[in-house]
């Protein structure tokens, strides 16, 4: 699904707008999760496996970081970790999970057949055969690097101090993707988390990107019915 599609503007995106203005705050993380995971596995279902383990692995050290901080987390929020503090062993273990889980992936679909290739290359001029390393020929997902990077900012705002953990029982670090910001940063309250439902904004946003494509599409399908 691309954000030029018949699919995506007639049907996708007033089904989310209905969703973004009619739901309770409360239900709506869950929502626009659902709708985040729908739009990235509508290419390849197999990917949203891959997208669905990343936002766990990193929701889970998140809050391992607040758990070994010591600090209480009864509240309805999670506790901002404090800025300047050494952080302990536990909370530089869970971070390095974060940042190898993420790093781990991404090298892994984006440079082991490539590397396959120059390690058997490298064996054949030695006069080494057959091929040392079978290649998988893996697809790499789409927009794999702009969500690993995205998760793992995440962990880091969240270990730094910079942005508070989440504690949503629907929802991911990787819905900014769809509906920007969800990390409430030092000093902010929950209602700046809810900018994002802003009539103001969304009507920019649809009358300067989606209305153009849209009126484009109209335009074409005219042209193409007359021809």
């Amino acid at each position: 699904m691309v954000f030029s599609s018949h699919l995506f503007l007639f049907y996708f995106l007033p089904l989310v707008l209905v969703l973004n203005y009619s739901l309770p705050f409360r239900w709506l993380s869950f929502a626009l999760m659902c709708a985040n995971f729908l739009f990235y596995g509508w290419a390849n279902p197999a990917w949203l496996g891959l997208l669905v383990f990343s936002a766990s692995v990193d929701y889970v050290c998140g809050r391992a970081l607040v758990f070994f901080s010591g600090l209480p987390d009864r509240g309805t929020e999670l506790p901002i970790l404090p800025r300047g503090e050494r952080r302990n062993g536990a909370q530089r273990a869970a971070l390095t999970v974060s940042m190898v889980t993420n790093l781990g992936l991404l090298a892994f679909f984006k440079y082991f057949d490539f590397g396959a290739a120059s390690v058997n290359a490298l064996a054949t001029s030695l006069g080494v055969s057959p091929p040392i390393v079978t290649a998988l020929h893996v697809a790499l997902p789409i927009g794999i690097s702009f969500y690993t990077f995205q998760s793992m900012s995440y962990g880091i705002d969240v270990y730094h101090g910079a942005a508070r953990p989440l504690r949503i029982r629907g929802g991911s670090p990787h819905d900014r993707t769809v509906r920007g910001r969800v990390l409430v940063r030092d000093g902010e309250d929950a209602g700046t988390a809810r900018a994002f439902r802003s009539t103001e904004q969304v009507g920019n946003s649809v009358g300067e990107d989606i209305l153009p494509i849209a009126e484009a599409l109209l335009r074409k399908r005219a042209k193409e019915q007359t021809q």
